[in-house]
């Protein structure tokens, strides 16, 4: 992770000596002031005084002005290497594979991208830290060699317990970092799907149960924070200790050599000053290499992400010519040995319309999922013209597919921008679909027409026109192949039927079309019918060929009780 560092190497090496030029005016001060209390110790006249004093006034104002230059340069780095982990973790994650980004809570990927991205930039200050305060160590050593060598080495053997104590407290620091991040993202798992979940809770009357689950997730998160300052309260405890005891004896030491008038009585200040410096830089190199050390498994994990070699993306072109062939196709989610499909074998031909049948569970929606790539199937091959479907990556495949699912997800922007998601601006595009999918009527009722502000959780629409809109969208975009997963399911009997036939006068557009229900009077229309029943294809063939199946005569059955009630 230290290359975000170093990405820009002029950049990385104006940190570094801003925060060398500035540990070394604090260094500097301190001889200076020492040279003030011995100018009138000594006696000398007021002119030299003044001269001393001006000196040291030099030095403190360029001091303080290097401490802003230091604390704005390095902010500003360190915000930039905040950004762009950001910038890299969000371009892996959205270029992955969608079932590696399924497998999580979305959550989860929000903490990584805040709570554990600003630990290891954190991590990462530390060890610019590292370097600046280890110039501070050789820069207050030699003042205090220039001061007195005796002082100077009883100050040197005074840092061994400062220095070893890390590596004693590494480990316990570190899994107590864990803990704290993991419980963090436990709460915001818990906070996350209660706010999305308020209408199920509200129509429970379940606000004290939601409340209290959040309680106890917070109560996680503190106990966990609680450990972790405690071991970090350790740790500066027993520093601040072994600082003050080594600054008590260096301090004794020069008064006793003051005494002995082996140093001036300026000496005193100088290595107060020179020790506190000293010592502070000790104190701050153990801490930093503690914290650095103890976030090894944050930065591992963040790595892990942003490094992942998963990528979906290509810059090769796909066509679809003639078939999309599913040979002998099993898939499980995971881990699971539960075969969603089993042993799956269909061809999709150019320009066909397709109708799968299929209760819920069936497994209809994932035969669209594996077409659509989300997943890669377990067994068998999927190809496309012959290509295997495993050599081709997800960017490819939707140059081609296009799929309006059940589940689809509104973004928080304009109506428009929902359905010209990629703002291509083709508004006699735009009015086609809309003309198509039956949107008219809906948009001319809203405030701002198809600029009206739509989104998931506050500018909500029904579940009807959610899915004419996703159906919009996906018809703007274009593809070879349409997928349509349940898309009037949720519409009424008159809207559902327009829309259907509609779909089924695409041209040049494979249309496999899946749901649980049907309208009777346009199956003829559909070149195959395909019946699925816990994932194993049980029927299929024009309607002509199973017309008078018992299977199909169960989903009609099926539809007229539906109807009736």
């Amino acid at each position: 992770m230290l290359r975000y560092l170093y990405k820009d190497k002029s950049r990385f090496t104006i940190l570094i000596a801003i925060n060398t030029i500035r540990t070394l005016f604090v260094t500097g001060l301190a001889l200076v002031y020492g040279n003030l209390v011995n100018s009138v110790a000594d006696g000398i006249e007021t002119k030299k005084l003044i001269v001393n004093f001006a000196l040291a006034l030099i030095y403190t104002i360029a001091t303080g002005a290097m401490q802003w230059v230091k604390h704005y340069y390095s902010g500003i780095c360190m915000a930039r290497v905040l950004r762009e982990m950001q910038n890299d973790m969000f371009s892996t994650l959205i270029n992955s594979k969608y079932n590696y980004i399924a497998k999580e809570d979305s959550s989860k990927y929000y903490d990584n991208m805040t709570n554990d991205l600003k630990q290891v930039r954190d991590s990462m200050w530390s060890f610019i830290h590292i370097i600046d305060r280890i110039v501070a160590v050789v820069s207050s050593f030699v003042a205090a060699v220039v001061l007195n060598y005796q002082l100077a080495l009883l100050m040197l053997g005074m840092t061994v317990l400062m220095g070893i104590l890390p590596f004693f407290v590494k480990k316990k620091l570190d899994i107590a970092s864990l803990n704290h991040s993991d419980a963090t993202k436990l709460w915001a798992r818990s906070v996350k799907e209660n706010l999305q979940g308020i209408s199920i809770i509200k129509s429970f009357a379940a606000e004290k149960k939601s409340f209290n689950e959040i309680v106890s997730t917070n109560e996680i998160v503190f106990k966990a924070g609680k450990k972790r300052t405690l071991v970090e309260a350790v740790i500066d405890g027993i520093t601040t200790i072994i600082q003050n005891v080594a600054m008590l004896s260096l301090v004794g030491l020069t008064c006793y050599f003051v005494i002995l008038k082996i140093v001036g009585i300026g000496a005193v200040l100088s290595i107060v000053q020179i020790g506190m410096s000293f010592y502070g830089a000790i104190n701050g190199v153990a801490g930093a290499v503690t914290y650095y050390l103890g976030s090894k498994r944050m930065r591992d994990r963040v790595s892990s992400i942003i490094f992942k070699r998963n990528n979906s993306t290509s810059t090769t072109s796909t066509t679809f010519c003639e078939t999309l062939e599913f040979k002998n196709v099993s898939f499980s989610y995971g881990t699971s040995e539960r075969k969603i499909l089993e042993n799956v074998s269909v061809v999709f031909k150019k320009g066909k319309k397709y109708l799968i049948l299929g209760k819920s569970g069936s497994g209809k929606s994932t035969l669209l999922k594996l077409i659509a790539k989300f997943y890669d199937s377990t067994e068998g091959t999927i190809t496309l013209d012959g290509r295997d479907y495993l050599d081709i990556t997800e960017s490819e495949v939707t140059s081609v597919v296009a799929i309006a699912q059940q589940n689809c997800y509104l973004f928080h922007r304009s109506l428009r921008d929902n359905i010209d998601y990629l703002q291509n601006n083709d508004d006699k595009r735009l009015v086609d679909v809309i003309e198509f999918t039956h949107l008219k009527d809906f948009i001319s009722q809203l405030p701002a027409g198809i600029d009206t502000i739509v989104d998931e959780e506050v500018h909500q629409v029904s579940g009807g026109e959610k899915l004419r809109i996703n159906l919009a969208r996906a018809l703007y975009r274009g593809g070879d192949i349409l997928l349509l997963d349940e898309v009037t399911s949720s519409l009424d009997k008159t809207t559902a039927s327009i829309v259907e036939h509609n779909l089924l006068t695409l041209t040049d557009v494979t249309l496999v079309n899946v749901c649980h229900k049907f309208n009777d009077s346009t199956l003829q229309q559909y070149d195959e019918i395909i019946i699925i029943e816990n994932g194993l294809i049980v029927e299929k063939g024009n309607y002509f060929d199973i017309e008078k199946s018992e299977k199909l005569a169960t989903y009609r059955s099926q539809l007229s009780d539906e109807q009736f009630m």
